[in-house]
Parts: structure tokens; C-alpha cells; sequence
């Protein structure tokens, strides 16, 4: 039963130190979204050192579970921006282990901008089991797979990709998690995370910072 599930429109930065959740699955916001930390593009390194290493020590899943979605290259300025290489070494850093790695094709073709490969990125916390169902459940032709999708077509809001193919934070939380766990995502777009939690009588906590987004994210949960 859902019972203690959320999709809220604001800041999750604030909350990070009270929140409560089993499991974290979420995108990792891009280079010029983080601005306000001091990241910058042009030095590549200032994702860790000015995001990464303020944020992943502020993450406490009961779980010791955390999934991360994201694009881990970029191309800019004429180079690719190593975004897999600074998630791991902070990850490791901070004591987890690489639990699982998978990838989804996001789109074929050629992206000047962007590779059009996603990483999903599995990190255990080395004093917690965790969870793992890909046995219990046999979705050897789901998450089993290394290679996913390629999905539908990616979510655009005001020029920028906004939500995870539903099936990512899907087959993440069937494998993570069991039913009545809270699943955590902090930059939450559309709610996708919180859609797929709902779907398979997970709780959910997600958030989201724009209000246009959150709108039509709304209306998603709304309409299911």
C-alpha cells in the first residue's frame, strides 16, 4: 500500500539531511545546472569537486543502494567531459563498491552534443547487503540484459531532455527494491522514478524544481 509517497514541487538540496528512503535512483543534473555550485564546463574536474563531493556524502539509503542514470559523456569544447569517470571515484570514495553497470541506447544516430549512450550505474554501500531480485524474480530479459532499450522517444521541455525512459528507473526498482520500500529521487524531472515506484507498490519521493516541468509531470501522475 502507498502510503508515505511524494512528488513535490521544490528544492530536495534542503531536505537531503531529514529525508528518509530505501533506495536512491536518480539522473545526476548536468554541468550548466550546477552553476550554482561553482561547476563549470570548462574544467571538467569541478563536477567532483565542487558537486560530487558535497552530495554523495549526504546520501543514506537504508539500503545502501543507489542507482545513477545519466549521460556519462559529453562532448564540449572540443572534448568529451568524463562525467562516469568523477561518479565512480567519488562513489569509491565514500565507501561503495560498483555493484552493476548497464547501458540503454537513447537514440540512434549522431549527437554533436551529447553521446547518445546512457549509463546506469549501480553503487552498493559496503557495510549493507542490499537488495538484488534478478534471480528471485528471473528477469534475465529485462534488467539481465547489459545493453537496453533503444526506448521511446526522449521527453523535451523547453529544449531540454526532462525524463528518464520509464523503463530505466522500472527495471532498477524491480531489482532494488521490494514491495512498500521508498524510493528517493532528488532531481526528479517528470517524475518517471515516482511513476515507476507506484506502478510496482513502491512508495516514492521525488522532487522537482521547475515549475513547468513539475506541471506537466502532474498531470502524468494524475492521469495514473
Amino acid at each position: 500500500m502507498l502510503n508515505d509517497s511524494q512528488y513535490i514541487l521544490g528544492d530536495s538540496i534542503s531536505n537531503m539531511k531529514t529525508d528518509t528512503y530505501d533506495y536512491f535512483f536518480s539522473g545526476t543534473p548536468c554541468y550548466e545546472d550546477l552553476e550554482i555550485f561553482g561547476v563549470d564546463k570548462n574544467k571538467p574536474s569541478t563536477y567532483k569537486t565542487k558537486f560530487l563531493d558535497w552530495f554523495v556524502p549526504r546520501l543514506k539509503p537504508r539500503l545502501g543502494t543507489v542507482t545513477i542514470a545519466f549521460t556519462g559523456c559529453r562532448r564540449a569544447n572540443s572534448q568529451i567531459l568524463p562525467k562516469f569517470f568523477y561518479v565512480n571515484q567519488t562513489f569509491f570514495q565514500n565507501g561503495y563498491i560498483l555493484k552493476d553497470t548497464k547501458y540503454y541506447i537513447k537514440k540512434n544516430g549522431y549527437d554533436a552534443y551529447s553521446h547518445t549512450l546512457g549509463h546506469v550505474y549501480t553503487f552498493q554501500k559496503k557495510d549493507k547487503e542490499g537488495i538484488f531480485n534478478l534471480r528471485k524474480h528471473k528477469n534475465f530479459n529485462t534488467y539481465g540484459k547489459d545493453l537496453w532499450g533503444p526506448f521511446g522517444k526522449e521527453k523535451v521541455i523547453d529544449g531540454e531532455v526532462v525524463a528518464q525512459p520509464f523503463e530505466v528507473p522500472e527495471m532498477c526498482i524491480l531489482n532494488y527494491t521490494n514491495e512498500g520500500h521508498v524510493v528517493y529521487d532528488p532531481f526528479g524531472g517528470l517524475g518517471t522514478t515516482g511513476l515507476a515506484a507506484k506502478k510496482h507498490q513502491r512508495n516514492y519521493l521525488v522532487y522537482e524544481i521547475r515549475e513547468q516541468i513539475y506541471t506537466e509531470g502532474q498531470k502524468l501522475f494524475n492521469a495514473n
